[in-house]
């Protein structure tokens, strides 16, 4: 498994707007996932107001999230936060965290400990 795509793209984050065709760059080096034409502004604004404008039509969902039918799954879709957040689970996607930090840069770069990091 490469990424994890939900809530995000089902709240309209970029990878949501990623259209068949794209560019993906897997980057297991730097650990990064890229698409390149969504880092030119002007076509991720374009999706992004498309994207918009379909949920908007909708209700405020997206069609492709599909019928809720079920508690449990009504629950999920109210109360899941990004994994920038935690990828966790508060009511009505208020993020609740009983003692904030602040978050202090480090020297830390994640690495692949299977992988020889020997330069070629």
């Amino acid at each position: 498994m490469i990424g994890h795509v939900g809530p995000e793209a089902a709240l309209g984050g970029e990878i949501g707007l990623i259209e068949d065709g794209d560019t993906i760059i897997v980057d297991l080096n730097t650990n990064q996932i890229n698409c390149i034409e969504l880092s030119n502004t002007s076509i991720l604004n374009k999706r992004k107001l498309a994207w918009e404008k379909t949920v908007k039509s909708n209700g405020g969902v997206h069609p492709s999230l599909g019928v809720v039918d079920t508690r449990l799954l009504n629950r999920m879709r109210h109360s899941s936060v990004s994994a920038k957040f935690g990828a966790g689970m508060h009511p009505n996607r208020d993020l609740w965290i009983s003692e904030p930090r602040n978050p202090e840069e480090t020297s830390f770069i994640p690495s692949n400990k299977f992988r020889d990091s020997t330069p070629i």
